[in-house]
């Protein structure tokens, strides 16, 4: 995009990103035209025709600048500016500095990675400045010694601080069985989402999970992510609320710009229908209209995995068709079922069980007790009530 807005001659056009270091260099790669420092309006020298700025034009210069780069058929070229400035005002967003490809592979290549190796680390690199390409590389090489799509993940999560209203979720599940219906849509799925050339409109959206607290909704967007290896993110609005007129919008305009730079992925909203608790709150309101909208314009890969506890408290606005592809019922266990999950967490941790203990009986037992009265139990109460029964008995 932003090769394009060059190219077209937009005259201001405003870029995110943390890493001042390698912008030009990264503006050069893209472009393909050299950027020189932006002097002000009244400098004389207009022959170049990309330029670089981190200082903010004063409001009496905004409009002669555009003026001037118009004539001049040049484009400057505004880093981190000030939103609620006139020259933000003034310029085209197109949120964060994306790093060429080819730029990251020059780095993976410097520190003679191998080509299959390259094609694992690439996606997980993606959203990352070239500054933080290099140093999620080299701390994975002192500490691993060599490169993998797991170590380099893990130190992303140490090293890079997420954008206001995303955190990184690790999508690393212990013992999760999922629903015949939640498997067969992430077969169904995986290759329109993954595969390059896939008509816009049969990417797939994603789902809203209903059910009660513990039944593994949150488990389950974590294991879409992991069945097609793609990071999966949690965005918080609350997070991203600022007292400034105009700044929440900021926010969140950057994290859903920046969830889009992390694609494929997958986007977890967790219990969704706590965004509608807040009536009178015309900040949350905006943010919600906000989100809304992207939800019905975006044509990212981006997997939407919302999750509710109580469906009824959710306008149907939120979950209409074309925003997500439908919505899937997560129920608790049945007693059987139990059972056998509870017997996998016990062969998970049978080193601390006392040796010769029947965990098939030892199982029975525990469900027994957690089904007194119940027709049904939670995930998380079974896999929970399990994991104390271990502790109870292990002896030193």
């Amino acid at each position: 995009m932003l090769y394009f807005a060059v190219s077209s001659g937009i005259p201001i056009i405003s870029i995110q990103t943390d890493d001042l270091l390698n912008v030009e260099s990264v503006l050069y790669h893209i472009t393909g035209k050299t950027p020189s420092r932006w002097l002000g309006p009244n400098y004389q020298n207009m022959t170049q025709r990309l330029w670089v700025g981190e200082e903010e034009i004063p409001p009496s210069k905004v409009s002669e600048t555009y003026e001037k780069l118009i004539d001049s058929e040049c484009t400057l070229v505004l880093i981190n500016p000030d939103q609620s400035k006139a020259g933000y005002k003034a310029s085209v967003d197109l949120g964060p500095l994306e790093v060429p490809q080819a730029m990251v592979v020059g780095l993976l290549k410097t520190a003679e990675a191998a080509d299959e190796i390259i094609d694992e680390v690439v996606p997980v690199l993606r959203s990352l400045s070239l500054k933080q390409c290099g140093d999620v590389l080299r701390y994975t090489m002192a500490r691993d010694g060599a490169l993998s799509r797991r170590g380099v993940s893990q130190s992303k999560s140490v090293l890079v601080p997420p954008s206001r209203g995303l955190e990184l979720v690790s999508t690393e599940l212990d013992i999760y069985h999922p629903s015949e219906e939640i498997v067969s849509i992430v077969e169904r799925d995986r290759i329109f989402f993954l595969e390059d050339g896939v008509p816009e409109r049969l990417i797939p959206r994603g789902m809203l999970l209903k059910g009660e607290p513990g039944v593994g909704k949150t488990s389950a967007a974590k294991y879409v992510a992991a069945q097609w290896g793609v990071p999966c993110y949690w965005l918080d609005l609350g997070s991203v609320k600022s007292k400034y007129v105009g700044e929440s919008e900021g926010y969140l305009r950057f994290a859903l710009k920046r969830i889009e730079v992390e694609a494929p992925c997958v986007l977890l909203l967790d219990e969704v229908e706590k965004l509608f608790w807040h009536t009178g709150d015309d900040v949350m309101g905006g943010l919600v209209s906000r989100l809304l909208w992207w939800l019905s314009e975006h044509r990212s890969r981006v997997y939407t995995v919302m999750t509710t506890n109580d469906l009824l408290k959710i306008p149907r606005e939120m979950y209409r068709m074309g925003r997500i592809d439908g919505v899937v019922e997560v129920v608790p266990l049945y007693k059987s079922e139990a059972e056998k999950l509870s017997f996998e967490v016990l062969s998970l941790h049978a080193s601390y069980l006392p040796e010769g203990e029947d965990l098939h009986d030892l199982a029975y037992v525990i469900v027994h007790d957690l089904f007194s009265g119940l027709s049904t139990a939670s995930h998380a109460d079974v896999v929970e009530t399990t994991r104390q029964a271990i502790k109870a008995l292990f002896k030193p």
